[in-house]
């Protein structure tokens, strides 16, 4: 696949730059917060406030309570549940009854997570439930127990979390076509270009191959199926062969692109596209051809299959009710000759 300019950006860099950022507020949120608040924003001042605030109670509060007349420390006893942090993973991850397995609801999450939550209408329910949840929770706890500490780090965690799995989901998506087809499971260069073979093997070139350069090769591989060339006629097979050809050279060529023809909307509208804009376009272009090549390609074959199956049935049901026409004659002649009153 050519490229317009040496200079333009590679799509899947920026996509890398971006995961590198992504971990690098992970690891300095993780193991530099002590030293720098790494959120953002009025969210960083929130998380951090009530860190501090959180831990000036913390010294305020008893360090020992008193059990069956023995001094137990608070951090043996069972902790209270956050109703922000319940909420957060009602909201987040509720399909999958996280908020149930936060609240040691086993049983309850384990057939959420089974039926995509009762198939969402438990969800809806559980977002008036979840206050009677933990306070019947909070309730079996003693009351000098103190607040469970995972609560805060949950709930400034789970927005990274969620931007990590939706880059991850997004790279996944991507790059799942590519990687169908580099492992041979399908030549999907082939069939997006409609040959029967490779477009680049065709064209004797290599994928990275530039325009002009994969052009030259395709006018040698014209001119030698002339006939002054050749020297024989153009058959039914140089035709084809010749066919082959043009789709190999506008697949390799770019012809799939439609930046060209949003560079004539954009000049009509007097707008300037940079080279950035452009390899996006053409970068979403190729993973919209892929995609939609491996639907048209998958549904073929369910439907061929499916034809395929519809024709033995039916030659089947032919072969029987033949068999059975050729058996009644046979049938009627062995009753006229049992029967002496016939």
């Amino acid at each position: 696949m050519g490229s317009e300019s040496d200079e333009e950006t590679d799509p899947f860099e920026t996509l890398a730059s971006w995961a590198a950022i992504i971990v690098l507020l992970w690891a300095l949120r993780k193991y530099g917060c002590k030293y720098v608040c790494c959120c953002c924003g009025c969210f960083c001042f929130r998380c951090c406030s009530r860190r501090s605030a959180s831990a000036e109670k913390e010294e305020k509060a008893p360090r020992a309570v008193l059990v069956e007349g023995e001094e137990v420390s608070v951090s043996f006893l069972r902790p209270k549940k956050d109703m922000l942090a319940a909420y957060t993973l009602w909201w987040g991850a509720g399909v999958f009854g996280a908020h149930h397995f936060y609240l040691d609801r086993i049983v309850h999450g384990v057939f959420a997570a089974g039926t995509l939550n009762f198939f969402f209408i438990g969800w809806v329910l559980d977002a008036f439930s979840l206050p009677y949840f933990v306070s019947k929770y909070n309730g079996e706890t003693a009351d000098a127990a103190p607040y469970d500490p995972g609560s805060r780090r949950l709930c400034c965690r789970l927005p990274l979390f969620y931007g990590l799995l939706l880059t991850v989901a997004s790279i996944s998506f991507c790059q799942f076509p590519s990687m169908l087809h580099f492992t041979g499971i399908v030549d999907l260069e082939s069939l997006m270009a409609g040959t029967e073979r490779n477009p680049y093997d065709m064209l004797g070139v290599e994928p990275s191959v530039k325009a002009a350069a994969a052009e030259d090769a395709y006018d040698i591989l014209m001119r030698a199926e002339l006939p002054q060339i050749s020297g024989k006629p153009c058959d039914e097979k140089c035709r084809k062969r010749k066919k082959e050809l043009g789709k190999a050279i506008k697949f390799v060529r770019g012809d799939w692109r439609h930046s060209a023809d949003r560079r004539k909307e954009n000049r009509r509208n007097s707008k300037k596209r940079t080279n950035v804009d452009t390899a996006w376009d053409d970068w979403a272009d190729y993973i919209g051809l892929q995609w939609s090549t491996l639907g048209r390609t998958g549904y073929n074959a369910f439907a061929s299959a499916t034809e395929d199956s519809d024709d033995g049935s039916s030659t089947n049901e032919g072969n029987g009710q033949k068999q059975r026409t050729r058996s009644q004659p046979r049938d009627k002649s062995n009753h006229r000759d049992g029967d002496p009153e016939l």
